[in-house]
C-alpha cells in the first residue's frame, strides 16, 4: 500500500517498484526468490481493487464503533462543487469510542448534480440505511446554513427532525464567520 500512501500512479507498482524488486530479489537471494516475487500482482487493477477494499473494510469497522458507541453521534455534513463541476456531499462523524471523543472522515459521495435539500437527504438517508446507523443513533447536526441544508420546507435538517425530533441542529462557525 506504499502505492496509495505515496498517492502515487497505480501502474507504478507494475511499471517500477516490481522490476526493482525482482532485481533486488535476484542480487540478495537468487533466481528462485525471483520467480517467487513474479507471481505477486502489482497491476493497476490489483492495486485499484486492494485499495477499495481496504476502504470497505475501514468503513465497516468504523460503522461498527459508531453503533457500538453508548453515546448519540455528532453528524457534519457539506455540500461542494468541485473542480471538475462535480457535485460532492461529504461527512464527518464525532462519536464516543469507550472514553475518547473521536472525529473520523465518514463519506464523500457524489451527487447527480442536484443540490437540493431533498437531494442531499436522499444521500444520506440511503449511506445510514445501507450501513444500518439508525437515525435516533444521531443526537446533533452542523451544516453551514445554506437553504439546502436548512430551508424550513424540505432542507436536509427539516427532513431529519421529522425523523429525529429531538435532534441539536448546528451552523458550523466557520461558514458563519465567514458570511460576515
Amino acid at each position: 500500500m506504499i502505492i496509495a500512501k505515496n498517492k502515487a500512479a497505480h501502474n507504478s507498482g507494475e511499471k517500477l517498484i516490481k522490476p526493482a524488486a525482482l532485481e533486488m530479489a535476484r542480487i540478495l537471494f537468487g533466481p528462485d526468490a525471483v520467480t517467487k516475487l513474479k507471481d505477486i500482482p502489482l497491476s493497476n487493477d490489483s492495486i485499484s481493487r486492494r485499495i477499495s477494499e481496504l476502504s470497505s473494510d475501514i468503513l465497516k469497522q468504523l460503522i461498527k464503533r459508531i453503533n457500538k458507541s453508548k453515546c448519540r453521534i455528532s453528524i457534519q455534513l457539506d455540500e461542494s462543487t468541485d473542480i471538475s463541476n462535480v457535485c460532492q456531499l461529504v461527512s464527518y462523524v464525532r462519536f464516543v469510542d469507550d472514553e475518547n471523543i473521536i472525529d473520523e472522515f465518514l463519506f464523500c459521495l457524489e451527487m447527480d448534480g442536484h443540490t437540493r435539500g431533498e437531494d442531499i437527504f436522499n444521500i444520506f438517508d440511503n449511506f445510514m440505511k445501507t450501513n444500518k446507523i439508525q437515525w435516533d443513533k444521531v443526537g446533533s447536526i452542523c451544516t453551514d446554513g445554506a437553504p439546502a441544508m436548512i430551508g424550513h420546507q424540505s432542507g436536509l435538517v427539516t427532513r431529519v427532525k421529522d425523523l429525529v425530533p429531538d435532534i441539536v441542529t448546528r451552523h458550523c462557525a466557520l461558514h458563519k464567520y465567514a458570511l460576515c
